[in-house]
């Protein structure tokens, strides 16, 4: 769900290059390159620039970057929780089901339980 370009960003961020960033997203070189030239034109501002070392983003750059970075993991956990909203509600299916199944008895206590408990009252 995260968008291809705010991955591309992420990727060219982590890499500072942008044919390692297309490796390792199993993307095309010019790809990449149009994915960035797409983000800088909605942004309406350079996100990278080209120095001796590599690329490096810009003050705009680094505010995207930050962005898509949040936006990731927020994402990632939406994803977490709904795996354990299925699990317990999968769980939960499964209990009613065994419960149905074996007639749903109440369990009520037993008369004189808690009285008979040593503990049940002391207070010192």
């Amino acid at each position: 769900m995260l968008s291809t370009k705010l991955q591309t960003v992420l990727a060219v961020a982590e890499y500072k290059n942008f044919t390692r960033a297309a490796e390792e997203l199993n993307m095309t070189q010019p790809a990449v390159s149009h994915h960035i030239k797409q983000l800088e034109q909605e942004v309406d501002a350079p996100l990278f620039v080209r120095n001796k070392a590599g690329l490096k983003l810009t003050p705009q750059g680094e505010i995207v970057v930050n962005y898509a970075r949040r936006m990731k993991a927020l994402h990632e956990r939406m994803f977490a929780e709904l795996q354990n909203a299925e699990r317990h509600l999968s769980h939960n299916a499964y209990v009613r089901e065994q419960s149905h199944r074996r007639g749903a008895r109440s369990v009520q206590q037993p008369e004189g339980q808690i009285e008979d408990n040593p503990f049940y009252g002391y207070h010192k």
